[in-house]
């Protein structure tokens, strides 16, 4: 089994616009095709997913929020989970937390580290796959 971790993953700045105009060549590079690849390649998503309705929450430093595109770019660039359990997760607060868990769940792309209450978070993320060579 092949497996790709990398990093966090945080657009900002010109990073959210290569993503918006689906330019996944500039951001990725030759990266893209070990993403594509691995069998299972997963980042930590170092971000708030949000909508139009979210608002930041009081806090000390910077508020990072993403729209859920990034969540596709993830998926159709060969991500198939992400980790939640970081510092910026919950900077749009709960509703943000369930809008990504929507999100994230409508894409069917896999995650770890957060979850709609303490049973679905300590729940054991087993993924099977079959390799066939």
């Amino acid at each position: 089994m092949k497996i790709t971790i990398t990093g966090d993953f945080c657009p900002m700045e010109r990073i959210k616009t290569l993503i918006s105009s689906l330019n996944s060549e500039e951001i990725l590079s030759d990266f893209k095709d070990i993403f594509q690849k691995s069998d299972l390649t997963l980042t930590n998503l170092e971000t708030s997913i949000i909508n139009n309705y979210c608002k930041p929450a009081k806090k000390i430093g910077i508020n990072i929020g993403n729209y859920p595109e990034i969540l596709s770019f993830l998926k159709q660039n060969g991500f198939n989970l992400v980790t939640l359990a970081n510092n910026h997760f919950m900077d749009y607060g709960n509703e943000s937390a369930e809008y990504a868990l929507h999100c994230l769940n409508e894409i069917g792309l896999e995650y770890i580290g957060a979850g709609r209450d303490t049973t679905e978070v300590q729940k054991v993320k087993i993924i099977e796959k079959i390799i066939l060579e």
